[in-house]
């Protein structure tokens, strides 16, 4: 009789294993079936130079450090009288001047000159060649040292007006550029191609190109650069 029983036993316990491995296995079966997904890999947009513009567009012009320039300007003066259609340098008229000037200059790069032929787009590797402008030299301030003017007049000498100082001084920041050293000026233009490329490059590769090349339409010698004025 005891034997009877422990077999029922045996034989009900087991029943009751397989049941609850079976209810496991139907319910992890039911989770998976819900919890999978179908991923679907979106393609990768085609960019063209429009986008490129787009993304550059928002920046007008790019500039580099400053780069000062010290020059002493020097005008000589003497007064000249007419006497009976002759004319000679009157007497004791002699005047020198010498005025200090501070000049500054930056380099500029105008992304407003870009057009859509500077941009080449390559599909295959979404990369973007972009051929920038050349820099010009901006004279962004020229200011007169006064407290280190030298004035030497004699004494019949003419007085010369304001008019007349600031067109010497005008004339004077024409050749200034010329003067600056050649290692400076390249420092200038390395200085204004490096801040063009990386602001360039983070907003090109933000806007979804992969690569971004960066190049000038010339060899960038800084003596064949247009030196302007900046009057804003």
């Amino acid at each position: 009789m005891k034997g009877r029983n422990v077999i029922i036993i045996c034989i009900a316990l087991a029943a009751i294993v397989f049941l609850v491995g079976y209810l496991l296995g139907t319910s992890g079966s039911k989770d998976a079936a819900i919890t999978e997904e179908t991923v679907v890999e979106q393609p990768q947009k085609r960019l063209s130079s429009a986008d490129a513009m787009e993304a550059i567009r928002h920046e007008s012009k790019l500039y580099s450090s400053e780069q000062t320039a010290h020059k002493k300007v020097v005008i000589s003066t003497k007064d000249v009288m007419s006497v009976l259609g002759y004319k000679f340098t009157k007497p004791w008229s002699h005047s020198n001047y010498v005025i200090p000037i501070d000049v500054t200059y930056k380099a500029c790069i105008d992304l407003g000159r870009i057009s859509q032929e500077d941009i080449k787009v390559n599909d295959r590797d979404s990369s973007v060649t972009i051929t920038l402008p050349d820099p010009v030299i901006e004279l962004t301030s020229c200011e007169v040292i006064h407290k280190d003017e030298i004035v030497d007049q004699q004494v019949f000498a003419s007085t010369q007006s304001q008019d007349f100082f600031n067109k010497a001084v005008s004339d004077a920041e024409q050749g200034i550029w010329a003067e600056i050293s050649m290692q400076r000026k390249q420092e200038l233009l390395t200085d204004a191609k490096r801040n063009a490329e990386g602001i360039l490059a983070d907003a090109l590769l933000k806007s979804g190109f992969r690569r971004v090349n960066i190049t000038y339409s010339s060899s960038l010698n800084p003596d064949r650069l247009t030196v302007e004025r900046n009057h804003e």
